[in-house]
């Protein structure tokens, strides 16, 4: 099932079609599973900081977190994961390393 895009940040233009293409390509090519879902979570720094200190102990943002949330007693076959993506890092990030 191809993955389906809700944006819950109208005010951040975002490539769907790049978002998904970069996904399909990272699963089939680093993911060893039948099936997978995935959650995306667009965040600001704070709400990222705040995740980072929870999950990490680091009191400062972060571009990316993820969690791999699989049951794998019950499915070893299937990937159950949540990112969680700072737009305002990734933005920082691709002025920085001039990239989009």
């Amino acid at each position: 099932m191809p993955p389906l895009p809700v944006n819950v940040w109208q005010n951040c233009d975002l490539c769907w079609q790049k978002i998904i293409r970069v996904i399909n390509k990272t699963i089939s090519s680093k993911v060893k599973f039948d099936k997978a879902q995935i959650t995306i979570c667009l965040v600001n720094d704070k709400d990222i900081c705040q995740l980072n200190l929870a999950y990490l102990g680091k009191q400062e943002p972060t571009d990316v977190l993820s969690f791999d949330i699989t049951d794998k007693k019950r499915n070893k076959d299937y990937l159950v994961a949540d990112i969680v993506i700072s737009t305002d890092a990734s933005i920082k990030n691709a002025r920085t390393y001039r990239t989009s």
